[in-house]
């Protein structure tokens, strides 16, 4: 006999990809699989992660989607305002990206990320905010974003920097 528990299942990425929707497991993830990313999902409205979609979509016709899209952009978006900004500064070298990241307090990635990042304590993370988001037969890429949550462990937590 088969027995099935009903708790909640949550993994903090990487640990959902949507062609698990067409496997024996699909059920029980869509009744109990939450995701927790530090990416919007490809299915936010959010305006980064819709140019980010739009470009995916416009460059590999027919490609897998996944919130590995928007993640991937908005790698190469703070690269960019690093290499900007070291170019600004004169120091195109290493430490001047560096340095020029560092410099950045209230970064806004038009809700890829949890907007207001801030760079410039090093040994910090930039943010302590995260997506929530529960797998949906519905949504693109199977999970729908439910929430930003920050929680008070997360906001009082120091590396010790």
């Amino acid at each position: 006999k088969n027995r099935v528990a009903d708790i909640p299942i949550v993994g903090m990425n990487p640990t959902f990809n949507p062609s698990l929707l067409g496997t024996p497991v699909a059920d029980a993830l869509l009744a109990n699989a939450y995701s927790i990313t530090s990416v919007a999902p490809y299915a936010s409205d959010a305006p980064g992660v819709q140019a980010a979609n739009e470009l995916y979509a416009s460059v590999a016709l027919g490609g897998d989607v996944g919130w590995e899209v928007p993640l991937a952009y908005v790698q190469g978006e703070l690269l960019r305002q690093a290499l900007e900004g070291a170019c600004e500064s004169g120091e195109l070298t290493p430490e001047g990206v560096v340095a020029a990241l560092q410099e950045s307090s209230s970064v806004d990635t038009d809700g890829l990320l949890p907007d207001g990042l801030d760079y410039s304590q090093p040994g910090q993370s930039p943010t302590t905010t995260v997506y929530v988001s529960k797998v949906d037969a519905d949504a693109e890429a199977g999970l729908a974003l439910l929430d930003e949550f920050s929680g008070p462990s997360a906001e009082s937590f120091s590396y010790g920097g």
